[in-house]
């Protein structure tokens, strides 16, 4: 009985160290690695994104030509207002702090510019965007050094499943990972299933699911690792908490109770017997 006592903190130890390997994070990094970033990562304009772009002019003397190439000035306001002007009615629940011009994707993929008409933004840039536009406004005569800013500002990702904040939320960024975007969901929880994580991601009217083993550092080579706006990252339980799952409430009670209740009848045989 003894020898049964001594070995049991050994047995428990053994497998904490099992469980351990199975809730961190990048297990097979072994020291200092390097990994080349992919330079080719941008995010692209899809439907139902809102765009703020604004044009200027280098020569000042064109300055007031610049007001016809732009937008409706649209409020945006504080988080949960509605964005009003002549031409969208846009519910943004999204909350900036000063006057944007903008433009709702619509389902084809375009945009209605000022001047310049209905333009398919789908599948373009940030930055191919701004030289579309200050291509064509310099070779149709409207401006001579025309200056472009872009931006998509409805730029949001969704964290399900086992993490302590699920939720969606609004990223400032372009470049963000999953890893990233576990973050802002509090990180997993204990029963998250670090080595299927799924990514699911809607794309020119096509659903993909993609799995990351985040145990392994191959999930940098992945090209889910970095989102994209609106996907949604799900961490499914691990295999203890769907067998917890399975079983009514009464009987996970009933065993966690007789587990106690052996443990303290083997404490008071040691102590009371000299085992």
């Amino acid at each position: 009985m003894k020898r049964l006592v001594i070995l049991l903190p050994v047995f428990l130890l053994f497998v904490g160290c099992g469980s351990l390997e199975k809730v961190t994070y990048l297990n097979d990094v072994t020291g200092d690695e390097v990994y080349t970033l992919p330079s080719d990562y941008e995010i692209t304009i899809q439907p139902a994104d809102f765009l703020t772009i604004v044009v200027s002019a280098q020569n000042a003397t064109e300055s007031e030509l610049t007001l016809s190439l732009n937008g409706p000035t649209m409020d945006l306001g504080m988080r949960g207002a509605t964005i009003r002007s002549e031409i969208y009615n846009y519910n943004y629940p999204y909350g900036y702090d000063s006057d944007r011009r903008g433009y709702l994707v619509d389902k084809n993929g375009d945009i209605n510019f000022p001047l310049l008409g209905r333009i398919h933004v789908q599948g373009m840039t940030r930055d191919s965007l701004i030289t579309y536009l200050e291509n064509r406004i310099r070779t149709e005569g409207y401006l001579s050094t025309p200056i472009v800013t872009a931006k998509t500002i409805n730029l949001k990702i969704a964290v399900l499943g086992e993490v302590k904040l699920p939720g969606q939320f609004p990223i400032s960024t372009e470049r963000i990972t999953v890893l990233d975007a576990l973050g802002l969901a509090g990180d997993m929880t204990i029963y998250g299933n670090r080595s299927n994580v799924k990514v699911i991601r809607e794309n020119n009217g096509v659903r993909t699911i993609s799995e990351l083993n985040l145990n392994s550092k191959d999930i940098f080579n992945s090209p889910y690792f970095y989102l994209r706006q609106n996907d949604v990252v799900y961490v499914e339980p691990n295999k203890r908490k769907a067998e917890q799952g399975s079983v009514s409430p009464l009987w996970s009670l009933g065993v966690s109770t007789g587990g106690l209740l052996v443990s303290l009848a083997t404490l008071i045989l040691v102590t009371v017997g000299g085992y």
